[in-house]
């Protein structure tokens, strides 16, 4: 059986799908143009920051989606060019994102090529010794939300680290790799 979270996240929506929920709860459509902005673009991490929505609209959203799915409980860098991120889902597994900065010469190492690795399963079957996701076994795919949250954790980690990053408009990683 599928893990079901008690509350839907806005990160596993398409925008049409996002569209009709809010239209069917009395909101225009074009209202999730401007939800996904703050999502995508600004990467907001909590529904009061999305000042352009009114009140009643933030409130529905709070009440009736989930922002995140998992929770960051970690950011450890490692003594190479890897920077691991453990998140905590809602049943409380835990998965590993890592990002691995490839050092250019002349760029230095920020300004490098990065490769993002998101886990797409709580777990792993086959065990390997040097990844910590294979450690317990295979326990669960992740739901679509839970992917996609991978990829705001780092991004948003990624900015607080540079405040001219610019938002949407800079991506945090050059190659993704499912792991």
């Amino acid at each position: 059986m599928a893990f079901q979270p008690s509350m839907p996240s806005l990160l596993g929506l398409l925008p049409d799908e996002l569209a009709a929920s809010l239209e069917a709860a009395g909101y225009r459509r074009f209202r999730a143009g401007q939800v996904l902005e703050w999502l995508y673009r600004k990467r907001v991490g909590s529904f009061a920051e999305m000042t352009n929505l009114p009140k009643s609209l933030r409130a529905w959203l709070e009440k009736t989606y989930a922002l995140f799915p998992s929770s960051l409980l970690l950011v450890k860098q490692a003594g190479d060019i890897t920077e691991k991120l453990l998140l905590k889902g809602e049943d409380g597994r835990l998965v590993e994102t890592v990002l691995i900065r490839y050092p250019q010469s002349g760029v230095g190492l920020d300004t490098s090529r990065r490769t993002l690795c998101v886990s797409s399963q709580v777990g792993c079957a086959y065990g390997c010794r040097f990844c910590a996701s294979g450690l317990a076994g295979f326990k669960r795919d992740l739901t679509a939300a839970e992917i996609v949250a991978q990829f705001l954790h780092i991004a948003r980690l990624e900015e607080g680290r540079d405040p001219d990053a610019g938002g949407g408009d800079r991506v945090p990683f050059d190659n993704i790799v499912f792991m």
